[in-house]
């Protein structure tokens, strides 16, 4: 994979990490900014929100069917594996933060939560960090550590993972030290 399409995958799924997110703040403006076709009651701002959530909502839809289609053509084996513990979910409280604020489409705490939303993107693309995706475990993806430190990401159960181990599965090499090993691609060693 060259350069430009590494760090377009990061970003795709930056942008898939926050899909829940996304939907919970489409219906808060659903609820707040009501859609009308009377172009007079039309407030711009949450027009453009919206819209861009919407492209968001795309992009995360786009990469997560990307995911369920993609075909391990490499072999990965590990001696052992373990759970990673709860890094997820600490990364699920950055959800919080938008959702606190009582009006998040008012100036103030509109570029707050566009920083935020920023500098957690720049840090998730620099620092690899493709695995912290509520949205897999949503799907039923977990995330494992292997002897060799490597992280898999995985539909597959643990048990079945613990099982295989001294074997090669079929997995996609997503970024450095991170594989995708999905059920699907190694139906036949399971």
């Amino acid at each position: 994979m060259n350069k430009t399409n590494l760090l377009a995958m990061k970003i795709k799924m930056f942008i898939t990490s926050y899909f829940p997110l996304y939907m919970i703040l489409l219906i808060l403006q659903i609820k707040e900014y009501p859609i009308t076709l009377n172009t007079e009651n039309i407030y711009i701002a949450a027009t453009i929100f919206a819209a861009v959530l919407g492209i968001f909502v795309a992009i995360s839809i786009t990469s997560t069917v990307d995911l369920f289609i993609t075909k391990g053509v490499e072999q990965y084996k590990y001696e052992s594996i373990d759970r990673t513990g709860d890094t997820v979910i600490s990364y699920m409280m950055t959800y919080i933060v938008p959702l606190l604020s009582e009006k998040f489409l008012s100036y103030n705490g509109f570029v707050i939560n566009v920083t935020l939303f920023v500098l957690i993107g720049i840090m998730y693309v620099k620092l690899d960090l493709v695995y912290f995706n509520p949205t897999w475990i949503i799907l039923g993806y977990a995330v494992y550590i292997t002897n060799k430190g490597d992280l898999l990401i995985s539909n597959i159960p643990y048990g079945a993972l613990k099982q295989n181990s001294g074997n090669s599965l079929k997995s996609s090499y997503l970024v450095k030290g991170i594989y995708l090993i999905q059920k699907k691609d190694n139906v036949n060693k399971l």
